[in-house]
């Protein structure tokens, strides 16, 4: 560009050179961008850890007060959930595999005039789902040489249903292996043998499977060697008249 001078002298010149001669800063002549204010986003959930179709409730918070937008959650490269909040968003989902998982929160504002906040992350772990176990005996009390039904019940802890419980169940006397059932229909079954006088303690214990934790339970049977014994008779002489012919 050419500038002239008010003496009349006439020099070509770059802008940035005319502005130095006429002492205007490059800075100050172009329009100022417009200043954000910072944001802040946090992220977190209950339960942590949580189990299988268990519903999970995710928090996530924006500062300063009344910031408003849109939030969104992701777990990798796919997205869970969205909501639009003002200043705090819940966010929940119940469809979480099992492992851990890197949650992500990513936002954005309905103003410019708030600068957009990095994502906020959480580690979300989802368990199997729990089980309760019970043994039971049939009959609870026997007779000396009589086998025992051994029966252990699965079931699955909560309102979530997960299906049916699979798996085995290992019953032990004490500490001695009797053998191995399948869960069909959450119930094992297992018929012993021959046990002691008194009370003999027993024990189930469920392996658990893919979707199921594992679980234990305990029971007992008495071995009463009194039961279909013949009865006692006992002759008392001195109470005979007669005697005998």
């Amino acid at each position: 560009m050419t500038i002239c001078l008010p003496h009349g002298l006439c020099r070509a010149m770059t802008l940035a050179a005319a502005l130095v001669l006429y002492g205007v800063s490059a800075v100050s002549a172009q329009t100022a961008a417009p200043q954000q204010t910072p944001t802040t986003l946090t992220l977190e959930s209950s339960p942590n850890p949580s189990t299988l179709k268990q519903g999970v409730i995710f928090t996530a918070r924006v500062t300063p007060p009344g910031v408003s937008g849109t939030i969104e959650l992701w777990k990798g490269s796919e997205r869970l959930t969205r909501s639009s909040f003002t200043g705090r968003a819940t966010l929940a989902t119940s469809s979480l595999p099992l492992g851990t998982h890197e949650i992500t929160a990513v936002v954005t504002y309905d103003s410019a005039d708030f600068e957009t906040a990095p994502p906020a992350v959480v580690q979300q772990t989802v368990l199997r789902a729990p089980t309760f176990t019970r043994l039971t005996a049939n009959p609870p009390v026997v007779a000396t040489k009589k086998a025992v039904l051994l029966v252990a019940t699965v079931d699955e802890v909560g309102s979530v249903a997960n299906g049916p419980v699979t798996g085995t169940v290992t019953f032990k006397h004490d500490q001695t292996s009797l053998g191995t059932a399948a869960v069909v229909n959450g119930v094992a079954r297992l018929s012993v043998g021959i046990w002691p006088a008194g009370v003999n303690s027993f024990t189930a214990s469920y392996s658990g499977s893919a979707t199921f934790q594992p679980s234990d339970a305990a029971g007992s049977v008495t071995v009463d060697p009194t039961i279909g014994a013949p009865a006692e008779f006992n002759l008392n002489t001195s109470t005979l008249r007669g005697g005998f012919t």
